[in-house]
């Protein structure tokens, strides 16, 4: 489970993961993406999931919630789902992050491993993209700015 605000890049992580998958020779047929907040999704149960992957392809198979929330009693699903298929890789994603930790604590006991992907600080995203020196100045009991115009671009940018 990777938990977090709303725009934070868990599925951007969850994107580089299947990457990652696909580079380290999982078969494209054995992985599957999902965001369960797209309307076509709705009232689909995340079994019905499995089924959109072929059974004669060998190999271990990668199934991807994003946006787990969005499904009525996904915890008991989930849980399910993993008992069932021990060999399937799970990784949800949710926004509630409160109500995720809690649910998941209370259904996925020993199930699931909780990552909390929390939002960056502007000074951190500074850092990032190595202009935090550049831009911003302290001299052990005050900030100062060194260059406003530029400060103001990477806010935009």
């Amino acid at each position: 489970m990777l938990l977090g605000p709303r725009r934070v890049g868990k599925t951007v992580m969850i994107k580089q993961l299947v990457h990652e998958a696909r580079q380290g020779g999982w078969s494209p047929k054995r992985i599957l993406y999902a965001s369960i907040d797209t309307p076509v999704y709705s009232g689909t149960s995340l079994e019905e999931f499995l089924s959109l992957l072929p059974n004669s392809e060998p190999g271990p198979a990668l199934i991807v919630f994003d946006e787990i929330q969005y499904l009525k009693g996904w915890e008991s699903h989930l849980k399910d789902l993993v008992d069932t298929y021990p060999t399937v890789k799970f990784v949800a994603t949710g926004s509630a992050a409160a109500a995720l930790r809690l649910k998941s604590q209370e259904s996925g006991a020993g199930r699931f491993s909780d990552f909390m992907l929390p939002p960056l600080t502007f000074h951190e995203f500074l850092q990032f993209i190595g202009k935090d020196e550049e831009l911003v100045g302290y001299d052990g009991h005050e900030y100062s700015i060194r260059d406003l115009g530029a400060l103001n671009s990477s806010i935009i940018d």
